[in-house]
């Protein structure tokens, strides 16, 4: 607010500076107030100002409001005058990402690597489509390992070498080869941790930890720890209580696991997995 009103005091004193608009628009999208923000940056523009980062600015403004040519336009524009800044290029591929785009948005991502090959965001967006789109893990993972190369700790990179380990663990477990399954899910328990111990308010590290954990069965209490933890830092996370109550419907405890399918459902009424987990349990309990 202090920020806010010296900017203000500055502009009634000179009212044709752009500068001091771009800082009133950014003041005001950082506090909330995208139509404040959106006004000032405007008034930066059309007062001629050279600084791309208002036309940045503005377009993360359209972005967030789902004006998606608006905001390409923008994103564009601030390229040009700074393009030696690969976050204007991110954003054009993310934008395209937002609109199912991937191959558009694959090519962004490279374009804003070869300006900076260490630059995060599109290195974790670019592991992302691989799997998930192109389906290809061996592409994705070349991805991951490099933002971990480049920052060892970097808790999504942690945690992405995390789920990859997971996923081994799995199909290890469905072909029974007991020794891998136990060498990966003790990979995937440490890759989680080493996400966590960078950034402990990360819910899902600690979900995918606490899964691992139950699927090493004697680590339980272990499980039960993460899970719980996951919840207090997201209390709608309906596959940690469909976890939980899975833990104590194995463990014989069916009042607690009804309670947790209840959760589940109430957050997901409509998965026939936690339905049928639920009819389950409460049939026992009859």
């Amino acid at each position: 607010d202090r920020a806010i009103a010296d900017i203000e005091a500055a502009i009634a004193l000179y009212q044709t500076g752009p500068d001091l608009h771009y800082w009133r628009g950014f003041l005001a999208f950082t506090s909330g107030d995208t139509l404040q923000a959106r006004t000032a940056y405007q008034r930066a523009i059309d007062l001629g100002t050279q600084n791309s980062e208002a036309y940045y600015q503005l377009g993360q403004v359209a972005f967030f409001n789902q004006n998606y040519g608006e905001a390409q336009q923008l994103y564009a524009r601030a390229a040009e005058f700074a393009p030696e800044q690969p976050i204007y290029i991110f954003a054009q591929g993310f934008l395209l990402e937002a609109q199912q785009d991937y191959k558009g948005a694959t090519k962004q991502y490279l374009d804003a690597l070869a300006l900076d090959s260490t630059f995060a965001k599109p290195l974790t967006r670019l592991h992302d489509i691989y799997l998930d789109f192109y389906e290809n893990e061996r592409v994705a993972m070349k991805y991951n390992a490099q933002l971990i190369r480049n920052q060892p700790l970097h808790p999504l990179g942690r945690y992405q070498l995390g789920n990859y380990h997971l996923r081994n663990a799995l199909r290890a477990r469905n072909s029974e080869n007991a020794t891998l399954f136990g060498e990966e899910i003790n990979l995937a328990v440490e890759s989680y941790t080493l996400s966590i111990n960078r950034d402990p308010q990360y819910a899902l590290a600690r979900y995918f930890r606490g899964y691992a954990y139950f699927l090493a069965e004697q680590r339980v209490d272990l499980a039960i720890a993460d899970m719980e933890e996951a919840l207090k830092l997201d209390p709608t996370m309906r596959s940690a209580y469909f976890v939980l109550g899975s833990i104590y419907e194995y463990n014989g405890d069916l009042q607690s696991a009804k309670n947790y399918y209840e959760q589940a459902v109430k957050y997901q009424p409509d998965s026939k997995d936690f339905q049928q987990a639920l009819r389950e349990v409460q049939a026992q309990l009859k």
